[in-house]
């Protein structure tokens, strides 16, 4: 049950990332079209939907794959960067079933990582 709130965050992140591009061209266009000073808003724009939204979602698919069953190593076969295990052992934890200490330890195997002390 707790794994749809999960589900839900996935398309919520999906659906403000696509909000975001959308205003990253309302901007260009009122930039081209005023040359005014847009750019500096565009830049702020896609920056948050880089390094904010974009972790935000791949950490939130990990642990919904995680809670799944799904291995990891099929989930990210080609990837080269690690992902914050902390961030996702978190959402695991919060959208998992209440057994914490059985999730940790599963979490841990899945991840190829020392288990992390979440509090």
């Amino acid at each position: 049950m707790k794994t749809t709130y999960l589900k839900v965050k996935n398309k919520h992140l999906a659906a403000e990332a696509a909000i975001i591009r959308h205003e990253e061209r309302k901007a260009r266009a009122r930039q081209r079209a005023v040359f005014d000073d847009h750019w500096k808003l565009r830049q702020e724009l896609a920056r948050h939907r880089r390094m904010v939204v974009r972790p935000a979602r791949r950490h939130a698919h990990l642990a919904a794959c995680f809670l799944r069953g799904t291995p990891y190593k099929l989930v990210e076969a080609k990837c080269h960067e690690t992902p914050d295990w902390h961030e996702v052992q978190r959402m695991a934890l919060k959208y998992g079933s209440d057994d914490k200490e059985a999730i940790e330890k599963r979490f841990g195997e899945w991840s190829n990582t020392k288990l992390i002390n979440v509090d």
